[in-house]
């Protein structure tokens, strides 16, 4: 079993991502973000996890001794979670997510043991996440958050970063279903705004590698849906509403006059698929294949575009795996700082460079 820390790997599938878990407050959600961290979800053999009773009572901010604790796990095994079906969620199952726990006293650490499982007709969910697609980031971007609503939007954001967007509508109903803000207090817009998307938008883009930021969508003067922008904090994307779809506050406004937006460079490494680097983000991979391309040039003169980005990315992959170990110990605090001064020490480049390429643009 795994270490518990914050560089722990969460792998989460999308059918999770876009589960209700109306019920579930924020401590519970934290609690299963760390199961989700240590299991191997391709291996369904690894879905027990166990925690002491202190880490049990520290994920859910709890104050529990043996004569408590029955009754905290009993409403965690209760809570029903409802998975998608369909695209849009109007077709769903649900389920409990974990059907078994046991308590235990540890006589040699003189404390209580718990263990839980996950449903066994939901380990799909759980274990076949290949088929279905997934996110995955490092468990320290939302081990801290405190609000329910933070880390859903997080991981549904970051299923929408996968997709290599810097923003996305939502219809106002699903996003009030997928947070589980459907009290009818939240009818009014401004309450909806003041008391959920503001909180965890804050909370996200302070805790986590991600910048947030939204507005509001109307017909009219009713709000239909809600437009999130969003970014690694290293690249914050700037996004224009679409023309036939403006904020209810300014619809009756006189236009204002907007500068011809300045058209985005791009670097020729942003169609890769750097999910396979999970150390760092997309763009964080990017800044590193630019300084290793340059590189490349002094040392590699004879390889030309386009084989020399396909050499660029291989390099990099090959660096980030090795250098950026998730067992690495102790963990650098500035990874791609660290990945960058690797790499440009003498000799770096060639030992991540497969030899094929240098052969190959010899021969020709």
């Amino acid at each position: 079993m795994p270490e518990l820390t914050g560089n722990n790997l969460v792998e989460k599938s999308k059918a999770l991502v876009w589960a209700k878990f109306t019920d579930y407050t924020a401590g519970e959600l934290r609690l299963l973000e760390v199961y989700l961290s240590r299991i191997n979800p391709r291996d369904p053999e690894s879905s027990n996890v166990s925690f002491t009773l202190a880490e049990y009572c520290k994920l859910l901010d709890l104050k529990l001794n043996s004569k408590n604790l029955k009754s905290q796990v009993k409403h965690f095994l209760g809570n029903v979670v409802s998975v998608p079906l369909n695209a849009d969620g109007t077709e769903y199952v649900m389920y409990p997510l974990f059907t078994k726990a046991e308590v235990k006293y540890n006589r040699e650490s003189l404390s209580y043991d718990v263990s839980i499982n996950c449903n066994p007709d939901l380990r799909p969910v759980f274990f076949d996440i290949a088929r279905s697609g997934y996110v995955k980031y490092r468990l320290r971007y939302t081990i801290g958050m405190k609000q329910q609503a933070s880390i859903l939007m997080y991981s549904m954001i970051r299923d929408w970063m996968n997709r290599s967007l810097t923003s996305n509508k939502i219809g106002l109903k699903q996003l009030r279903d997928h947070l589980g803000a459907n009290d009818a207090s939240y009818d009014d817009f401004r309450a909806l705004r003041r008391r959920v998307l503001e909180p965890a938008v804050e909370e996200i883009s302070n805790v986590s590698d991600i910048v947030v930021d939204f507005e509001k969508i109307c017909t009219g003067r009713k709000v239909v849906a809600v437009e999130f922008r969003f970014g690694y904090k290293s690249k914050q994307p700037v996004i224009d509403a679409d023309s036939n779809e403006v904020d209810c506050d300014t619809a009756n406004s006189k236009p204002e006059s907007k500068k011809t937006a300045r058209k985005t460079r791009t670097s020729g490494y942003e169609g890769y698929d750097w999910s396979v680097c999970d150390a760092l983000s997309v763009q964080e991979c990017i800044e590193v294949a630019k300084v290793v391309e340059v590189k490349m040039m002094e040392e590699h003169p004879s390889i030309k575009l386009p084989k020399r980005r396909d050499a660029v990315y291989d390099i990099v992959k090959a660096a980030c795996a090795d250098i950026l170990s998730i067992n690495r110990d102790p963990w650098p605090d500035h990874p791609k700082r660290y990945l960058i001064g690797s790499l440009k020490k003498d000799g770096a480049i060639e030992e991540y460079l497969p030899a094929f390429y240098e052969i190959d643009a010899l021969q020709k």
